[in-house]
């Protein structure tokens, strides 16, 4: 099957890089705004990573990164001191190329053994009385959050981070003894995203592909001269690919992806959000959570397959999975791009200079089969309380003919001397991922009473829309206190409420 792809002017006599999904869509001539017929335009917004790592937990230990350093100027912070608890602390320098002070991000939650991932999976715990109260909540519940001018108390030598993030190791929950952090630079709170696409300037040099390099601007911008966040790909720095994207069904028991024949260096460079839901529609973290159920899945990397295990009812993974590989060049004589044929179809690829032959993974810029992320809508939402706590709000979307995908983070307030799960600190904000929490507490008096925690949120996304959910005002959890009794009702509320969500709404050509 042929390949069209285009560098060059386009119809706005704009320079670019466009690689269509079907050979007969004109790349010159095919609007912008048809979306789905895109493989790959340069001239559309999208994700650029500026960090991973994983930290397992080390026991009760404390240990400062770079060696050497101290609590007055580590870039991370591993600290345990009881049981199965611990704390991770990172300053926003351990993430040498994060453009934003506060960052879009996740943070993965592994087996010790750093290989197993727990997704959307829905668990219970009790809590309390007698075990008389329990919740049931997703691996994010215990998050802190990507915390701005944070200054610790209770510690035994107090430190401040003017950004930074926070989270908590609990083994016990989720079995979960490992983190895997994950940094876009994409901005995490009410800020724009820094050096958008722009009008097209006529003649401005857009792409350069040189023995020395390979990259292609953002419209508006001379790729001779732009900065990293003005560029969409460049050969100096390492692009993430993504290799598969889908929707399946996920029955109870163990599911196998193949990923496809992967270049060398993907194995061991994988990671992937996914997210695991019940019945038809779309809804991430996870659906509304309304009964006593657990349900979900985990998932793992097994050469190069995507392995997820469901021990639940049938439910479905919708997922995307990426490849980064910052491995240095090996050397090799390959040009700047290469068009072969794998044995299926036709491919084309944009390499670096000096790329090895056959190029390795992280050799490679741009590839046909591997689709990249759009972002097709983003935005801040503001967040109100109300006096149920329960509130919607709808943002539309033009997903024709893509593979939509979610990405938020809620946005907190701050204060003084807040209690975050284990340690307290005077905080002007903080960013965290989201969760859902459904629970109940069961007085002698009046038997189960079951509410949704006020710090959950989720969206539910349909053709032409995501929608937004929050409970702000609701209490955070509940639980029964010393005995089985109404009056022993304890209620809990988050030290610094949600006031937003950044949300990026993502697509992939179907």
């Amino acid at each position: 099957m042929a390949i069209s792809w285009h560098v060059g002017v386009d119809y706005e006599d704009a320079g670019c890089v466009k690689i269509m999904k079907d050979a007969s869509y004109d790349p010159v001539n095919t609007p912008d705004s048809q979306r789905y017929k895109f493989l790959y335009n340069s001239k559309y917004q999208t994700m650029r990573p500026s960090g991973r790592d994983v930290q397992p937990y080390l026991g009760a230990t404390e240990v400062f990164t770079p060696a050497g350093s101290n609590i007055g100027n580590f870039a991370k912070y591993h600290r345990s001191f009881v049981g199965n608890n611990g704390q991770l602390f990172y300053r926003s320098s351990f993430f040498t190329s994060l453009e934003y002070s506060v960052p879009l991000y996740e943070v993965k939650q592994k087996d010790q053994a750093n290989t197993l991932y727990y997704a959307a999976r829905v668990t219970r715990a009790f809590i309390g009385f007698n075990n008389r109260s329990a919740y049931w909540t997703t691996p994010a519940y215990m998050e802190v959050g990507w915390m701005s001018d944070f200054t610790s108390t209770g510690f035994s030598t107090n430190f401040s981070m003017s950004q930074g993030l926070a989270s908590l190791f609990d083994t016990s929950l989720f079995g979960q003894s490992c983190k895997e952090v994950v940094v876009w630079n994409l901005p995490g709170n009410n800020v724009a995203i820094a050096n958008p696409p722009l009008a097209p300037v006529a003649g401005q040099v857009q792409v350069q592909i040189t023995s020395d390099f390979c990259r292609a601007s953002k419209p508006g911008y001379d790729a001779r001269t732009a900065t990293p966040s003005q560029l969409y790909f460049d050969s100096s720095a390492r692009t993430t690919k993504v290799i598969a994207a889908d929707d399946i069904a996920l029955p109870s028991g163990t599911t196998v992806y193949p990923l496809g024949d992967l270049m060398a260096g993907a194995v061991g460079n994988l990671f992937a959000d996914v997210i695991v839901y019940q019945g038809s529609t779309v809804y991430y973290p996870t659906n509304p959570l309304s009964s006593e159920t657990e349900y979900g899945a985990d998932y793992y990397f097994s050469g190069a397959n995507l392995v997820l295990s469901n021990p639940y009812g049938a439910a479905r993974a919708r997922f995307i999975v990426y490849a980064q590989d910052d491995s240095s060049p090996v050397g090799g004589g390959n040009d700047v791009w290469r068009e072969f044929n794998d044995g299926t179809r036709d491919v084309v690829q944009f390499l670096r200079p000096g790329a090895s032959n056959p190029p390795r993974l992280a050799d490679v810029m741009v590839d046909s089969r591997w689709p990249m992320v759009q972002i097709i809508a983003e935005g801040y939402i503001n967040v109100t309380a109300q006096a149920d706590g329960a509130r919607e709000w709808s943002v539309p979307i033009d997903n024709t003919g893509l593979f939509p995908f979610v990405k938020y983070v809620t946005v907190h307030g701050g204060g003084a001397g807040v209690n975050l799960g284990g340690f307290g600190g005077n905080l002007s904000a903080r960013v965290r991922p989201p969760f859902t929490l459904y629970g109940y507490v069961d007085p002698t008096e009046t038997g189960k009473q079951y509410y949704t925690g006020g710090g959950s949120t989720y969206c539910r996304l349909t053709a032409g829309e995501a929608r937004f959910y929050t409970f702000r005002g609701l209490p955070t959890r509940k639980y029964l206190s010393g005995g089985s009794s109404q009056s022993n009702l304890v209620t809990e509320s988050d030290p610094t409420p949600i006031v937003g969500i950044r949300y990026y709404i993502l697509g992939i050509p179907a």
